[in-house]
Parts: structure tokens; C-alpha cells; sequence
């Protein structure tokens, strides 16, 4: 993308303030999700949805970077909103997956179902924000959003054809040393992007207590 910032047609008027609000919510949501598919990977079972949350979380880090294309498009400094919204659907898969018991097809039926609840409230994020960008004649910025959109619709298809019936129920190593995963590092934000509250990023670890839960 070109990152040029687009000439300054983009004041203050509501449905600008709209598309720069959901901007900041729509990142700290993908930095969110991202951080939970490394958590819910480690409780599934299946090699299967081992690799398709690897490549999930592999394409949300992308898609990351070209959010914050975006920001430098827009030529302002904007800053992260924590979204309520985002935050609620990590707490309900959490939930989903801790009432399910360990090295079952259940739980990694959950772990899909989870998986696909992600990309369902993504693929909705981004066509609103497309919405907006067409609104305002940004193309540019419109054409990102596209393309991250048709990547979540693509991602929720992908596991929803994983051959459940044929899930494997053994723990082999699919190329993937959770050992050496670095799970626990803070988010760390492009430095051209401020951040609205240091709390949030320092309780990040407290909003996502997955681990803890499963015992993972």
C-alpha cells in the first residue's frame, strides 16, 4: 500500500470520527485475537486445527501491519480503543472451552466453533469499515479493508471443513514447541501508534487469563 498520507479531507465530521473510532477498536481487537489464538491452540487436541490456528494467527500479524499501513495513509496519530465488543467474545470462548474436558472432540469442537466466532465478528468489523472508506472516497484505505475482509471469509471456510469425525485425539508435535513460545510478551505497539492508557496494554495478560483457566 501506499502509505502516503491521503490529502487531509478527513476532518471532523461524525462519519469521519466513525471511521477513525472503529479503526482504533478494530486494531486492539486484532492484537486481542491474535494473543488468544496462541492460548486456544495449546488446548487443542487436533493437528488439524493445531496448523489452521497457526495460519489464522499467521494472517491476523499481516493483517496487523496492514492496519497500520492504514494509520500512516491517514496521515494522524491515532490511538488504541480498547473494544468492549471484542473483549466479550474472548471471555465467552473461554468460557466455551473451559466447560468442555481436556483431549475431547468436544473441546476441540469448541475450539472451532471459537475460531470461526473470530472471524464471523471480524469479517463484520471490516465491512463496516469498508462501508465507511466507500462513504468518504478513500479507495485505497477501502481496497486494505477488502482484502482483509475476503482473508477472514476465507479463514472461517477453511475451519469449517476441518474433518471433525477424523479428529486425532493424540498430543504429536505439529512442528509447533509450545515449550518455547513466548507467550507472555506485552503487546507491542508500531511507534508511530499511541496507545490511549498504558493499563491497557500492562493488564493485557489479566483480560486474557486463559491459561490459568485451562491449566495450559
Amino acid at each position: 500500500m501506499n502509505t502516503m498520507p491521503v490529502n487531509s479531507t478527513l476532518g471532523n465530521s461524525s462519519l469521519e470520527k466513525l471511521l477513525r473510532n472503529e479503526l482504533r477498536e478494530a486494531y486492539w481487537s486484532e492484537r486481542h485475537f491474535a494473543k488468544l489464538l496462541l492460548k486456544i491452540r495449546k488446548a487443542a487436541n487436533s493437528i488439524d486445527i493445531r496448523a489452521s490456528l497457526d495460519q489464522q494467527h499467521a494472517r491476523i500479524e499481516d493483517q496487523v501491519l496492514k492496519l497500520e499501513e492504514i494509520f500512516l495513509v491517514l496521515g494522524k496519530k491515532i490511538k488504541v480503543k480498547k473494544s468492549e465488543s471484542a473483549k466479550a467474545i474472548a471471555k465467552s470462548i473461554e468460557t466455551l472451552i473451559d466447560d468442555t474436558n481436556e483431549n475431547s472432540v468436544t473441546r476441540d469442537v469448541a475450539i472451532i466453533i471459537s475460531a470461526r466466532k473470530i472471524n464471523h465478528y471480524c469479517a463484520g468489523t471490516f465491512g463496516g469499515l469498508l462501508q465507511i472508506a466507500n462513504m468518504l472516497g478513500l479507495s485505497t484505505i477501502a481496497d486494505s479493508f477488502t482484502g482483509i475482509m475476503l482473508e477472514k471469509k476465507h479463514a472461517d471456510e477453511l475451519l469449517a471443513h476441518i474433518p471433525v469425525s477424523g479428529i486425532y485425539l493424540g498430543r504429536a508435535d505439529s512442528g509447533h514447541d509450545d515449550e518455547e513460545e513466548d507467550d507472555d510478551e506485552p503487546i507491542v505497539y508500531n511507534e508511530e501508534i499511541e496507545v490511549i492508557s498504558e493499563e491497557l496494554n500492562n493488564n493485557y495478560e489479566k483480560d486474557l487469563n486463559f491459561e490459568d483457566r485451562t491449566g495450559k
